[in-house]
């Protein structure tokens, strides 16, 4: 009784191997891109937290009487993670109620980015 062996051609071990190619450069790219949005993620915390910062560091002072104050105590460029951030302060009477209330905008921007916040503070 002869034993009939049975083995892969080349053409289906081919076909598999570009199955698995295929596979494996769709995971690449899945992981790439998530790499990608994690470091973009990443440098608008670090810049939100940088504008609180500064945010929180005004609300404690005195505000101006009146007109328009652009970084009163100017901001040096911060490096955090090899990436630099400039911090740009503007304090500014509120359009509704000037004489009560001060609008603090700080606006932090890296590369091509940018991220705003404004906030009201009353002046007592």
């Amino acid at each position: 009784m002869a034993v009939k062996k049975r083995a892969f051609s080349l053409i289906e071990i081919s076909i598999a191997i570009v199955l698995i190619s295929l596979i494996v450069s769709g995971t690449l790219g899945v992981f790439s891109q998530g790499f990608s949005y994690l470091k973009k993620y990443r440098e608008r915390t670090v810049a939100y937290n940088l504008g609180r910062e500064v945010m929180e560091r005004y609300f404690t002072w005195p505000l101006p009487a009146d007109g328009t104050h652009s970084n009163p105590a100017p901001y040096y460029p911060v490096t955090l993670n090899n990436v630099t951030y400039n911090v740009n302060l503007t304090i500014s009477p509120d359009p509704v109620y000037p004489t009560a209330m001060k609008q603090i905008s700080v606006v932090i921007s890296w590369g091509t980015q940018s991220y705003t916040l404004v906030s009201l503070k009353a002046n007592y």
